[in-house]
């Protein structure tokens, strides 16, 4: 869509976000890394 810089995203969380956080680079890392 256009909306983000696939080379300059971050994620990040605290209490539910941080499992999100945490489940989104075990799971998909191929998007964070």
């Amino acid at each position: 869509q256009g909306m983000a810089d696939p080379q300059r995203i971050g994620i990040y969380g605290g209490s539910y976000g941080g499992y999100a956080t945490l489940a989104g680079l075990a799971f998909t890392p191929d998007l964070y890394a």
